[in-house]
């Protein structure tokens, strides 16, 4: 991912001054920087996973279900995996949802496995 000219200005803000102030689009890229970097404090990425969740859409949850799994940030991922099962139907429109890892995608089709009752399973299983 390649970060914009202001994520990259705010990862040096933080870098050098401690400061973390950034709009919500730089923080996909910012959340991750910790992981590649190395970064030792979790602060900055504590303070994007916060700006991530409020800030979570339909149309950037793919990415940001991408990065919660390559930096290991489970209640972040369990929060997009609860996104994707309830918008499902748009999520599955994206084009991004192709390109996803097969263990992302195996991730997705157990949470909306978990998600569908008993009821609708049996519903599914007649119409077979």
């Amino acid at each position: 991912m390649v970060p914009s000219k202001q994520a990259f200005e705010s990862m040096l803000r933080y870098i050098y001054y401690g400061e973390v102030n950034m709009p919500p689009e730089d923080s996909l890229y910012l959340f991750a920087a910790p992981y590649y970097y190395g970064f030792s404090n979790n602060r900055l990425q504590a303070y994007c996973k916060q700006n991530l969740e409020m800030n979570v859409t339909v149309e950037n949850v793919l990415q940001i279900l991408e990065a919660a799994d390559k930096t290991q940030a489970l209640d972040m991922k369990r929060h997009c995996l609860h996104i994707i099962v309830h918008q499902f139907i748009k999520v599955s429109k994206l084009p991004h949802l192709r390109s996803l890892s097969q263990l992302l995608l195996v991730d997705i089709i157990e949470s909306l496995a978990k998600h569908i009752s008993d009821k609708q399973c049996a519903e599914l299983g007649s119409d077979i």
